[in-house]
């Protein structure tokens, strides 16, 4: 059977264990992205192809090229269009 000592060393081992897993389960700031593997940064491995949260985008089959109508719907459009200053020249 294990010592004392033996047994604080196997749990501070385990919180140890336990910290660094968590840490790895993002908590980014919004402007991150928490890549695959729980990390944070801005760089294509973790805001593209397995990003779980934050700005995240992946390159679609088009190689990039996109109509503005497949990505801004006309309900959202029109919501925001109102608050533009009335000067604008897209209103």
């Amino acid at each position: 059977m294990a010592g004392p000592k033996m047994q604080l060393l196997m749990a501070a081992l385990l919180l140890a264990a336990i910290t660094l897993t968590h840490t790895q389960n993002c908590g980014c700031t919004p402007d991150l992205c928490c890549g695959e593997f729980g990390y944070c940064s801005i760089r294509d491995p973790y805001c593209g192809d397995g990003c779980q949260s934050g700005p995240c985008y992946s390159w679609p089959a088009s190689g990039g090229r996109v109509s503005v109508a497949e990505v801004v719907q006309q309900k959202f459009f029109d919501s925001i269009i109102g608050q533009a200053d009335t000067g604008c020249k897209g209103k």
